[in-house]
């Protein structure tokens, strides 16, 4: 869940900001990951606060992948994979969270909203 944080922290922020404290669970969540603390709880209380707030999947419903129940997760149609090695992938800089991106030529590799390191190549987790 940190790592749907990390990459859609403006969005949810936006999505949040007719609550009062709505903007700021998303900083509680990047400042407890920046100094080490398990995020776990805020990641919580913000997962809840999208949901009160009518957003149907919580965090999830930033994600860039489906929404699908565990059992289902990381599941895919044979025959259908990744067009390159995990590899060629930028991920996490500190190996917090389970963030992947995958570039094309033209593109710069997005940051990390933690500690504002670009996402490295094939590192991370």
């Amino acid at each position: 869940m940190l790592a749907i944080v990390c990459e859609s922290a403006h969005d949810i922020r936006d999505r949040l900001s007719h609550r009062p404290s709505g903007p700021v669970l998303v900083d509680r969540v990047l400042d407890a990951a920046r100094a080490g603390r398990d995020p776990a709880p805020d990641l919580r209380l913000l997962h809840t606060a999208l949901t009160i707030s009518g957003i149907e999947h919580g965090l999830y419903s930033f994600s860039a992948e489906p929404v699908l129940p565990p059992e289902l997760r990381g599941l895919s149609a044979a025959g259908i994979g990744r067009a390159r090695p995990a590899a060629a992938d930028h991920r996490c800089p500190r190996n917090r969270c389970a963030r992947t991106w995958r570039p094309t030529p033209a593109e710069v590799a997005p940051t990390c909203h933690v500690d504002g390191a670009r996402l490295a190549p094939g590192a991370g987790a």
